[in-house]
C-alpha cells in the first residue's frame, strides 16, 4: 500500500480535504486571517479538515474552519512587528 492510498485508508478521503488545499494554495507559515474570530495567524498546518493557526509574534495554536481562512492584506501585516513577519533586519 502506498503512503497516499494508506492515508486514504485512514482518512477515509479519496482526494484532498479543503483544509489541506488551503495549506497547498497559501503555504505553511503564511500569515493569514481567521474570519471567524477576526485575527491574523499564521499557517501551522493542517489536520483532518481544520487549518492550524498560531498568532504571529507565537502563542497558542488555535483550529481554523477552512472557509474562514484567507490571505492576509498588506494592510494587515503591516501591524505586525517585523520580526514576527519573517524580517530579519
Amino acid at each position: 500500500m502506498t503512503d497516499h492510498s494508506q492515508r486514504q485508508a485512514t482518512e477515509g478521503t479519496a482526494h484532498t480535504s479543503d483544509a489541506e488545499a488551503v495549506v497547498d494554495d497559501l503555504g505553511i507559515g503564511a500569515l493569514v486571517v481567521d474570519e471567524s474570530r477576526q485575527r491574523l495567524g499564521r499557517i501551522m498546518g493542517c489536520y483532518l479538515s481544520r487549518v492550524h493557526l498560531r498568532p504571529p509574534g507565537g502563542g497558542l495554536e488555535w483550529q481554523a474552519s477552512p472557509e474562514y481562512v484567507r490571505a492576509a492584506r498588506p494592510s494587515e501585516i503591516v501591524s505586525v512587528p517585523a520580526q514576527a513577519r519573517g524580517c530579519t533586519s
